[in-house]
């Protein structure tokens, strides 16, 4: 080699170890105060929106879709037996609850009505848990909620207990 380019190789090679010894020029963390609002709503303004209640041996819409896009459900219960609450879709799609979870696909703005029917033959039901999880394309969201049995008494008024049973 000659003389010049040894010399421009050991300058290079002396550049290249300093900056691994000294660092890079450039920014290797960085703080910044940013104001930050997060609005929790209630079930019934969720994006998978779930009623509070239901009313013993009447239909109620109960979950619905909220979400520009479609969602499939999976759904779980415990509470009642098999056969005494039903749930399907405004098309009348209806659910086969002998094997759960149960799964059906909601478009936006279409919701699952639920109807509990009452047996008095059987213990008294109070309330309902849904496992509920939806799926879709940017989606996925997993909750779970105690519903209250609501039960018109004698004088048609709404009260918080059963007044018959629910069976499968």
């Amino acid at each position: 080699m000659t003389r010049p380019l040894r010399l421009i190789a050991v300058v290079l090679a002396l550049s290249a170890v300093a900056s691994v010894l000294v660092g890079a020029a450039g920014v290797s963390s960085m703080t910044a105060d940013r104001p930050v609002q997060i609005s929790v709503v209630d079930d019934d303004s969720a994006v998978i929106g779930v009623d509070d209640e239901l009313h013993l041996n009447e239909e109620s819409e109960f979950i619905t879709n909220r979400f520009t896009e479609d969602v499939t459900l999976s759904i779980n219960t415990t509470g009642p037996d098999q056969g005494a609450l039903s749930l399907h879709t405004e098309d009348g799609d209806a659910t086969d609850r002998s094997a759960e979870p149960l799964e059906l696909t909601l478009s936006p703005g279409e919701a699952v009505h639920a109807h509990l029917q009452a047996n008095g033959n059987e213990t008294e039901v109070e309330a309902v848990e849904f496992d509920i999880e939806a799926e879709g394309e940017r989606v996925d969201v997993e909750l779970t909620r105690t519903v209250d049995v609501v039960a018109e008494d004698a004088d048609n008024e709404a009260s918080n207990t059963t007044t018959g049973s629910a069976s499968g």
